[in-house]
């Protein structure tokens, strides 16, 4: 298991990562206008995605054994990791109101 230090960096980066992405181009918060949106902004998506794993991968350093979560898998890049997330969201509508 990792030092609370280094799940502490980690959580700050990916922080810093997702208010200067925000500040550029604030993508939706909704589910159905984020995959809408990503349609054409692809690299503001694929930032929001790997932000939002990076802080679920440090939520895993503080979490207890067998919790369940969802990240891309280790030797997938994130370009194909985001892409298949795209494509899960837009064929799950019942997800759109979140």
């Amino acid at each position: 298991m990792a030092s609370k230090w280094t799940a502490l960096l980690v959580a700050c980066i990916a922080f810093n990562v997702a208010t200067a992405a925000w500040a550029v181009s604030p993508v939706p918060d909704k589910v159905g206008p984020f995959v809408t949106y990503c349609t054409t902004h692809f690299a503001d998506c694929k930032n929001e995605v790997v932000t939002v794993d990076v802080a679920t991968m440090a939520g895993i350093l503080f979490a207890k054994n067998g919790t369940p979560t969802c990240v891309i898998p280790k030797g997938v890049n994130n370009d194909t990791g985001t892409k298949e997330i795209l494509a899960w969201l837009g064929k799950t509508k019942n997800t759109y109101a979140m």
